[in-house]
């Protein structure tokens, strides 16, 4: 919707890819139309995009393919159902959730295989509130950074980024 702001906050995302190093694998689990995970991947980082929205999905390949970008996969299905098999330690892992925030199920799976670097993008400050509770309140992840955007301006809506680290006692 508003593509400056929206640039901002994939530019702030891959500098902390970058700065990391980590990881050459991300997930992008809510990757729509891969506007996250494409220029992570065109970076050279090899990316998973996990999307439910059939149209979303469709769109996410065609954007690839357009860009030329090979090094990443795109998965229909629900994040709940495939963030499992797809995650681990070493994965840096991208949130991008819609309204409702994230699913008990898919704290419980970061919990468990706890990356070691997360980038959550919101656009609902209640939702992502309460789950980094569940992430940073445990101590199981320190809070880095926080940046917001103002993607609809003239409105009361913030997007809000949280670039969250795992504790080293973990």
């Amino acid at each position: 919707v508003n593509l400056k702001e929206a640039e901002k906050a994939v530019s702030i995302i891959l500098r902390d890819i970058i700065e990391t190093r980590t990881s050459k694998n991300v997930i992008d689990a809510f990757s729509g139309i891969g506007t996250i995970s494409i220029p992570i991947a065109a970076r050279g980082f090899s990316t998973i995009g996990i999307e439910v929205n059939h149209e979303s999905h469709k769109l996410s390949l065609e954007n690839a393919k357009l860009n030329n970008i090979s090094n990443i996969k795109f998965i229909l299905g629900k994040v709940s159902d495939y963030l499992n098999q797809c995650l681990s330690r070493d994965n840096y892992l991208v949130l991008d959730p819609p309204r409702k925030g994230l699913e008990l199920s898919i704290i419980e799976i970061i919990k468990n295989k706890k990356p070691l670097n997360i980038a959550y993008l919101s656009c609902n400050p209640s939702t992502l509130s309460r789950d980094l509770s569940y992430l940073v309140n445990n101590k199981l992840y320190s809070l880095k950074s926080f940046h917001t955007f103002d993607f609809f301006p003239n409105t009361m809506h913030e997007e809000c980024l949280a670039l969250l680290s795992i504790n080293d006692a973990t």
